[in-house]
């Protein structure tokens, strides 16, 4: 059962199960959370983390300040249960079975493609991917920005089957509130307008 709820949609938010928010003490101790959580159970080498993150100070001191990250997530996750955070001599990851992250969830949901299920990824897509947040490590700009635009595709793909759905229903202000949201996304989708 995950422990770690990871809203990482619209902007991020991290809370063990049944508790507050936890407040992490740096932007990049955030952003390594969630590289690492999208997806889930991949172990990751340090030497790349470092690189992802740091890439402006020399190796020793990309690595120093991987550790600090680490020791921080390791203090603001110590008492979940299962541990969420696995980590080894040469990666890092964490345990898919202890986490859940909005991302992966509305992935899942967009690739059922049920009406239920577009309706439940739609109300997940609270906006792009750690929106607000940015970092100036280009490797991790890189990530950011296709990841975010993935995900955008894949939420205006959402949007427009649901609205397809809403449309042959006769359900008319479901379908406007629905191309509201994808026009948002996509100003210029011809055929919304």
């Amino acid at each position: 059962m995950a422990c770690l709820d990871l809203r990482l949609l619209g902007g991020f938010e991290a809370r063990l199960k049944g508790g507050p928010a936890i407040d992490l003490p740096t932007k990049k101790t955030k952003l390594l959370l969630a590289y690492l959580a999208l997806p889930p159970g991949e172990a990751h080498p340090r030497q790349k983390l470092a690189n992802l993150l740091w890439s402006d100070r020399g190796d020793e001191q990309a690595r120093h300040s991987l550790r600090d990250a680490l020791s921080a997530l390791r203090k603001e996750l110590g008492d979940a249960e299962p541990p969420p955070l696995l980590t080894e001599r040469e990666t890092i990851g964490l345990d898919a079975d202890a986490v859940e992250v909005d991302a992966v969830t509305f992935e899942k949901l967009v690739a059922a493609g049920t009406r239920e299920a577009l309706e439940q990824a739609s109300a997940l897509y609270r906006g792009d991917l750690l929106e607000g947040i940015s970092v100036h490590d280009p490797p991790f700009e890189e990530w950011l920005f296709y990841e975010r635009q993935r995900l955008r595709d894949l939420a205006l793909r959402a949007f427009e089957q649901l609205l397809a759905f809403e449309r042959e229903a006769g359900e008319s202000d479901k379908a406007i509130e629905t191309a509201q949201r994808l026009l948002k996304l996509d100003p210029a989708h011809e055929k919304t307008h």
